[in-house]
């Protein structure tokens, strides 16, 4: 009976501390407009100028059990497609530049996308043996480091998010703002406003999937970059990237080094697919 009593009392603070929280988090969503949610989140990044990033990602099969058509368990433990794995090296500079050298484990040159922001965008595969495409390649947490909203709109609209609406709302005991509406919206912390997740839809072979992107572990030394990021297709992972280095200084050289590197390169333009491919 004084265990029963304990576990009831225990619930019962539980379920206040979550209801409190949700009524605190809903009152202050009233008072927000979505593009003020916006500016706190750009805000929260507004240490990062420039930074150089080195990236370990790990390939998986969504359809190693069954196809996306079909409904699985999801406690599935995902299979690995460890020769599919491969590392990025990517190079920033605020509102400026952006590449991103893809290579094989052992160093080989797979792909390279190089940006000026609002600007030229540079992009094209250097291996016949496998193929990237921008949703492969691109970091999404790129977004938020940019002094400029109108910048951050123009990249979250890339996802089909339209940021013309604020709600709160709760899963798992987690309440957040929902950014977005239908089936593309990012969920975003009421207390830190970081985004920890983003869902929409992407097409593959002629059907609409929903497909998250979870940020996990942001970085201890400024809290803006997450370490870890999970791509799930129908709740199923199909990609994780883990930062193996940061960099925050020394990046022009970094940036040189790259602009040398493809300058016999840069005067061609190659044709580029946008359909998602699981970085095959």
């Amino acid at each position: 009976m004084y265990f029963q009593s304990v576990r009831s009392d225990r619930f019962l603070r539980l379920f206040l501390c979550v209801a409190f929280c949700f009524l605190s988090t809903e009152l202050k969503a009233g008072l927000m407009k979505p593009e003020s949610a916006l500016a706190r989140i750009l805000e929260n990044s507004s240490s990062v100028f420039q930074f150089y990033i080195e990236l370990n990602v790990s390939v998986y099969d969504p359809e190693e059990f069954a196809s996306l058509e079909e409904e699985v368990d999801l406690n599935l433990i995902p299979y690995e497609i460890s020769e599919k794995s491969y590392k990025q090296k990517i190079c920033f500079v605020r509102d400026e530049f952006l590449s991103i050298e893809t290579v094989d484990l052992n160093g080989k040159a797979l792909h390279i996308y190089m940006l000026e922001i609002g600007g030229n965008k540079f992009s094209t595969n250097l291996s016949d043996q496998r193929e990237f495409s921008d949703e492969d390649v691109l970091f999404p947490t790129i977004m938020l480091y940019t002094k400029h909203l109108s910048l951050f709109k123009k990249s979250i609209y890339r996802y089909s998010i339209i940021p013309a609406s604020l709600e709160i709302s709760s899963q798992n005991d987690l309440v957040f703002y929902k950014i977005g509406s239908g089936n593309s919206f990012m969920k975003v912390d009421p207390d830190s406003f970081h985004i920890f997740e983003l869902l929409y839809q992407v097409q593959i072979r002629g059907r609409y999937f929903p497909l998250v992107v979870s940020f996990l572990d942001w970085d201890l030394q400024r809290k803006v970059i997450p370490e870890t990021t999970r791509f799930y297709i129908k709740s199923r992972l199909y990609k994780e990237t883990r930062i193996s280095s940061i960099q925050y200084s020394g990046i022009y050289s970094k940036r040189n080094s790259v602009l040398q590197k493809y300058k016999d390169l840069l005067p061609s333009r190659f044709p580029f697919s946008v359909s998602l491919n699981y970085g095959n």
